[in-house]
């Protein structure tokens, strides 16, 4: 038999088909209604359980024609059988429901619980034995030919259950290890939530009287934006003097963005298409290479002409460039440009700030990541369809200036404490990760027959597949017997109709 397994020598080997009943749903594409029967697809199985969440519906006509190849009931198990192959899930629920692209197996006398199945799709055993025989180019799917052929370990019944039991008992001992890292992870984010909100509201730090205010920074900056931006009437910053967003030191300012950072956006390009990159040449940055980090993926972006590049002078990055997503989804991202040995330049989805001499670029960085901002943007997000903030709101929402010493002190407290968060959820990666391990190391040996010990009392795999085969033939027979009694009575009918005819002729 090929892709034989590697199993003690009391279990037994065999086709899926042999020992359960392996349907699948419809490959058709029924007519989606707005009410009806659910109809599930390979997007409904996540994670070991079905979600009827965003589900599709199709008429209950539709229904009973694919019911009569496949209907599911509870105790089953159903799988993808397109794309991500696997997530196996059995079935919980007496809703009725059809499937689609999805393999069924039915529960049955031998195999009425079916959590052993279950976990073997799971193993990496199973991945490793369907790798190869999957089919397509676009998308991968394993037909159902492939699937009832597939060779499936048959130890005794007893272990079956023995192997069930240990692995469920190991899984609830990881899975509340997971739960633990998870509540970190979470916990970590909102301390660093926190540390961004005490940062702009003064309360990180302490406060020195030997700096000084912020009132005076505002002078010197005054007089280089006089120098470097020409100011137009309808830019006039709205004053936060009595109202502000929340409370700062008597040291800072509370001012509006136009007053400390020179904020542009592409306003050239209208007619750039995707056709125009090319090989080489200037990076033409999007937000698909912001990291969450707050770095970017430069290797990652597209590349433009020098000529096109040239058009937009105004938004050609410069080092400590902060760099705001202001459309899309993905609003409200941020990153900072460190490490730029290429000429780049950004798509119109991005705002560019440039903060003035005294406003510390992390600084602004770090504000633009904190909730307190991001609570302001999202305050102004207009549109339905594609959510963005025009640059005019952008320019009137409130940044605090703490002088420029205690801006520095700022940036490394939130450095040093960062730092150490993200040590610390790089850790907790690692330890989901090996959490992960032993899962598979538990399913790979649960599937050698490494997991627990055999029992010679309880039998082997070899008797439990001869009696599931002799009770198969059984099973045959009578369907056979069945058939010939149906036979000879439609026969015998047919004999006893044609004598009458002939009876009642003459």
């Amino acid at each position: 038999m090929s892709d034989k397994l590697n199993i003690p020598e009391s279990w037994a080997e065999t086709n899926l088909q042999v020992l359960i009943d392996v349907r699948d749903g419809t490959h058709d594409s029924p007519k989606l209604i707005d009410e009806g029967v659910m109809f599930v697809t390979s997007k409904n199985l996540k994670s070991g359980s079905l979600s009827f969440e965003k589900c599709s519906y199709i008429s209950q006509a539709d229904h009973d024609k694919i019911k009569q190849r496949s209907e599911v009931a509870r105790g089953d198990i159903i799988m993808a059988m397109i794309g991500t192959i696997g997530n196996p899930v059995i079935v919980d629920t007496d809703n009725e429901f059809s499937i689609k692209n999805i393999a069924l197996f039915k529960k049955n006398k031998q195999f009425e619980d079916l959590r052993y199945l279950k976990y073997f799709i799971d193993s990496p055993l199973f991945a490793e034995i369907v790798k190869n025989k999957k089919k397509g180019t676009t998308q991968k799917f394993l037909s159902l030919g492939v699937l009832r052929g597939l060779n499936f370990p048959v130890p005794a019944k007893k272990e079956q259950f023995r192997i069930v039991e240990k692995i469920e008992s190991c899984f609830s001992k990881i899975n509340k290890t997971e739960a633990a890292l998870k509540k970190s992870e979470v916990l970590l984010s909102k301390y660093r939530e926190s540390l961004l909100a005490k940062a702009f509201r003064g309360e990180l730090i302490a406060q020195d009287p030997k700096d000084k205010p912020a009132s005076e920074l505002l002078k010197q900056i005054k007089e280089e934006q006089a120098k470097k931006v020409k100011k137009k009437k309808k830019d006039s910053p709205p004053s936060f003097e009595d109202n502000l967003p929340f409370n700062i030191p008597d040291s800072w300012c509370g001012l509006s963005f136009i007053e400390l950072v020179y904020l542009r956006a592409r306003i050239g390009w209208k007619g750039l298409k995707a056709s125009e990159y090319t090989p080489e040449g200037p990076r033409f940055i999007s937000v698909r290479e912001f990291n969450p980090d707050g770095t970017i993926s430069y290797g990652d972006s597209a590349h433009i002409s020098q000529e096109r590049y040239d058009e937009s002078p105004e938004i050609m990055l410069k080092e400590n460039d902060v760099l705001l997503c202001k459309d899309g989804s993905t609003i409200g991202k941020v990153v900072i440009v460190k490490d730029l040995i290429e000429q780049s330049t950004v798509n119109s989805s991005i705002a560019v700030m440039t903060p003035f001499s005294g406003v510390d670029a992390n600084y602004l960085f770090y504000y633009l990541r904190a909730p307190i901002f991001q609570q302001l943007v999202q305050s102004r997000i207009k549109g339905a369809a594609i959510p963005h903030i025009f640059q005019k709101d952008l320019r009137a929402l409130f940044i605090p200036l703490p002088p420029e010493n205690e801006q520095k002190r700022i940036v490394a407290e939130l450095d040093r404490c960062f730092t150490n968060i993200n040590n610390l959820l790089e850790t907790l990666k690692k330890l989901k990760a090996l959490n992960s391990k032993q899962k598979e190391s538990i399913l790979n040996n649960a599937f050698q027959g490494k997991l627990v010990p055999q029992i010679p009392e309880e039998g082997t795999g070899h008797e439990l597949l001869e009696q599931i085969l002799q009770i198969k033939e059984l099973e045959e027979i009578k369907k056979k017997a069945v058939k010939k009694k149906i036979i000879k009575k439609k026969v015998t009918k047919k004999k006893t109709a044609n004598k009458k005819a002939t009876k009642k002729s003459k």
